[in-house]
């Protein structure tokens, strides 16, 4: 998901701070489990452990929790967008052995997907989902499992949300699309 554009050369320290002002809000124990800063995709992954809800009763099987965040940079122009993925790494048992490399498999996939955000200014005549007016998710075909949402404000306090999802598995006879993955 396309969550904010940063411009000027203050750009990737403005997208951190949001961040970790996002990970501060935690009521809940949090780390930072991966920080890859340099090249054009930046990646801020944060854990956090669900397990002890301050005011809430323990659960100690709850499952792990990933943050994810990205910062697909195009230093040349002095512009970048940032992709948070909303829980795709999302949550893993905690007594599956294997969580690490489920998790590492899964924020691949998701680096792979951020790397197709490119920057093009309109008009342009590549293939793809327009971010905004620079920014474009190039692809011909939509992948199987991948949704975009787009927030319009009106000025008044008041907002709508267009969203479109190439989940086939999702949509049911009706037409109607009903991906768990996109619901907030």
């Amino acid at each position: 998901m396309h969550d904010t554009a940063y411009r000027g050369e203050q750009r990737v320290e403005e997208w951190q701070a949001r961040i970790e002002a996002e990970r501060q809000k935690e009521i809940v124990e949090t780390g930072y489990v991966h920080q890859e800063l340099e090249g054009g995709l930046k990646t801020l992954v944060f854990y956090a452990d669900r397990r002890k809800i301050p005011g809430m009763r323990e659960k100690p099987n709850r499952s792990h929790k990933f943050e994810t965040f990205f910062l697909k940079d195009f230093p040349e122009v002095g512009q970048a967008i940032a992709i948070q993925g909303l829980g795709a790494l999302g949550l893993v048992s905690r007594d599956e052995p294997e969580y690490k490399a489920i998790y590492r498999e899964r924020l691949a996939r998701m680096q792979e997907r951020a790397a197709a955000v490119e920057y093009h200014p309109w008009p342009h005549k590549k293939a793809g989902v327009c971010l905004d007016e620079n920014f474009v998710v190039v692809n011909t075909l939509a992948p199987e499992r991948e949704g975009y949402a787009m927030e319009f404000y009106n000025g008044k306090r008041s907002r709508f949300v267009l969203m479109q999802s190439s989940c086939k598995s999702c949509v049911n006879r009706t037409g109607k699309h009903t991906c768990p993955a996109l619901k907030a």
